[in-house]
């Protein structure tokens, strides 16, 4: 008797992914190049993939996409307003059913725009209508110091994690 096996085909891919900025913030429109080769690094063209870009919050799933001629796709997504969390970029190829697919999940590069900035009355109240020296402490979402700039009709611009001005309250 004679019994045919399926034989499975396994498709190595290697997984080239770059983005169009250093770092994304909250609001921003990522833009992604794919590219995906074989282990000799020829390029794989007309392979079906999904991308997917993942907070602990969200979820988005791209249309369908697929390499050039190239090996290459360009994905976009725009990050929602409220991220709280390092976003991630995931890519999965599309295989029939007898082949295997293959996952690439990355960090998409991210500055947290998150911080505090503490005001403080450096004579102890604020009183309205008199001139008073006020400063402040700015820190990031961990409590690190953080960078600001400070520009006001009065003084040029500045960039600084401490200061102190004078400022008059409205009467």
């Amino acid at each position: 008797m004679i019994t045919k096996m399926k034989r499975q085909f396994f498709l190595i891919c290697l997984f080239g992914i770059t983005f169009n900025k250093e770092k994304y913030g909250p609001g921003d429109t990522l833009v992604a190049t794919v590219k995906i080769t074989d282990p000799n690094r020829n390029p794989i063209n007309k392979l079906k993939f999904n991308a997917s870009f993942s907070t602990d919050k969200y979820y988005r799933e791209s249309d369908k996409a697929q390499t050039n001629q190239e090996g290459e796709s360009l994905i976009r997504f725009t990050l929602h307003d409220s991220i709280t969390s390092q976003p991630r970029f995931k890519v999965t190829t599309k295989q029939n059913t007898d082949k295997a697919s293959v996952t690439k999940d990355v960090n998409i590069p991210y500055q947290d725009p998150y911080s505090e900035l503490q005001f403080l009355a450096e004579g102890g109240t604020f009183i309205e209508g008199h001139e008073q020296r006020i400063g402040f402490n700015a820190t990031n979402s961990k409590c690190e110091k953080a960078t600001h700039y400070i520009r006001n009709n009065g003084f040029h611009k500045t960039q600084t994690t401490k200061c102190s001005f004078p400022l008059r309250s409205a009467a």
